[in-house]
């Protein structure tokens, strides 16, 4: 027969704030602890959390700031690819991708990091909310491009995280710039962070297939598939330098004096 102090433990190992309201009044009518309350109603609080958060992101005023702070990263990086282009007589970025991070997304990182999932939270500790993807041909115009951004006297660097040189256990690689971008008011300058990720084709693909084969798989199928991808992504990393090798060979062919 379940006691009062029974009920009072199950509320507890539920993690339930509301526990001792419930446990007593189950407990009074001798009925068994129904767990799915407690966890209906802390379902309903982190829905009506991301719901919450969810209008702040689709706000008016911020989707205009994000994707004016898009637009400054992309106009920069078009003058960059110009400028490397016409340098190197050859074509040097092969897209440029953008994207505004989802509440969803937003919430389940929030909550990784032990943050509760709230608009302030994700402006004062996210660095990525905006995103910004270059994918270029050649391992060593990663770094071309990165100097380059860092070298805009109004961009702000905060933080370079290099994944290619460093790859992360997984087997990813890519170059991270962590900037502060200004958008200029009339009358202030407010500045927005983003996140500009830079790779190479060859890095690419492997990220697009790390991320199927993955995505809303069981940590079991993971990491079933956690070796073959970190050994892919060492055949991706002896690829790009072969293909970089090649590149350097083709060019100083056509750079070598001439017998005739």
């Amino acid at each position: 027969m379940y006691t009062l102090l029974d009920r009072f433990e199950e509320a507890r190992h539920a993690g339930c704030p509301l526990g001792i309201r419930t446990t007593v009044n189950h407990a009074i009518r001798g009925e068994p602890m129904d767990h799915t309350e407690i966890y209906d109603s802390a379902d309903r609080k982190e829905t009506d959390k991301i719901n919450t958060l969810n209008e702040h992101l689709s706000d008016a005023e911020f989707l205009l700031k994000k994707n004016w702070t898009i637009q400054t990263i992309e106009f920069k990086l078009n003058m960059i690819d110009l400028e490397l282009s016409n340098t190197y007589n050859r074509t040097v970025m092969q897209k440029v991708e953008h994207r505004i991070k989802k509440a969803d997304s937003i919430s389940r990182k929030l909550i990784k990091k032990g943050h509760a999932p709230t608009f302030e939270n994700a402006v004062r500790t996210l660095n990525d909310i905006v995103g910004i993807r270059v994918v270029c041909l050649y391992s060593d115009d990663v770094y071309k491009i990165a100097e380059l951004l860092k070298q805009q006297k109004d961009f702000t660097l905060v933080n370079e995280k290099d994944y290619i040189k460093h790859p992360k256990k997984s087997g990813y690689q890519s170059l991270h710039l962590i900037m502060d971008v200004p958008l200029v008011f009339y009358d202030t300058t407010e500045y927005q962070r983003v996140e500009i990720q830079i790779r190479t084709v060859a890095m690419d693909f492997w990220a697009g297939v790390d991320n199927h084969i993955c995505y809303k798989k069981s940590p079991e199928d993971i990491k079933k598939a956690e070796k073959d991808l970190k050994m892919y992504s060492s055949v991706i990393s002896n690829i790009d330098r072969q293909m970089l090798n090649l590149r350097k060979k083709v060019e100083n062919s056509f750079q070598a004096p001439s017998n005739l």
